[in-house]
């Protein structure tokens, strides 16, 4: 009997253990997901120009909501059968109120960044309806979020940055539709930093202090 209540108090220490770190994790995460942070990044949105020969052009636009920006506009312009360039501009802005407590704060949030990029493109069935293409590029911006809140000590945050990418791709041409399939990898850097920095992550850490001219950089697919 001894034994048997022994091991029955040990799994209910193991199960209050469990629930225990369940509901830290939990909290932790409510923490991190309904907190507040700082866009300095946006990327655009992947352009697939589908060339074919010389001359051939594309025009493209789009509005979105999150993610890649809020506008965005593309053009590409075939200069052989096989070389084309592509120009891409991407501009968000997000104007938004939030409630800390008894503070009511307002944030504005301007991105605006361009790419230039030049590829190669080469039909390869048989029928000449498959296009393989790749292109790569660079390019450059700026990150401007103004927080309105009595709380916060300078209120700016801003960012430049710029970008390198490869985008190899593949095209399907039909009588009716063209579908493409693109993978953009890019390298990120951010610098001159003005923003709040913190020595540790934590939601309840309220040391920070205020640096200029740092940087970031980062790799995403």
């Amino acid at each position: 009997m001894k034994i048997l209540y022994t091991k029955l108090l040990s799994n209910k220490k193991k199960d209050l253990k469990y629930k225990l770190s369940v509901c830290i994790w939990l909290y932790s995460f409510a923490v991190i997901l309904f907190s507040g942070c700082v866009t300095l990044y946006k990327p655009n949105a992947v352009h697939s120009p589908m060339l074919q020969k010389k001359g051939d052009g594309h025009v493209s636009g789009s509005i979105g909501i999150t993610g890649t920006g809020l506008m965005n506009l593309q053009a590409a312009y075939a200069v052989s059968n096989h070389i084309g360039i592509i120009t891409e501009g991407m501009y968000h802005y997000r104007s938004s109120t939030y409630t800390s407590g008894t503070e009511t704060g307002k944030e504005k949030l301007n991105i605006l960044g361009g790419e230039l990029g030049l590829g190669y493109f080469e039909k390869f069935s048989q029928n000449q309806n498959k296009l393989i293409q790749i292109y790569s590029g660079a390019g450059f911006g700026k990150t401007h979020d103004r927080i309105e809140n009595s709380l916060d000590p300078n209120p700016e945050v801003s960012s430049d940055f710029f970008n390198f990418y490869v985008q190899p791709g593949i095209t399907f041409t039909g009588k009716h539709i063209d579908m493409a399939v693109d993978i953009r990898t890019k390298y990120v850097k951010l610098y001159n930093i003005n923003a709040y920095l913190y020595d540790e992550f934590e939601w309840w850490n309220t040391d920070y202090h205020y640096a200029s001219d740092s940087t970031l950089d980062f790799f995403f697919v």
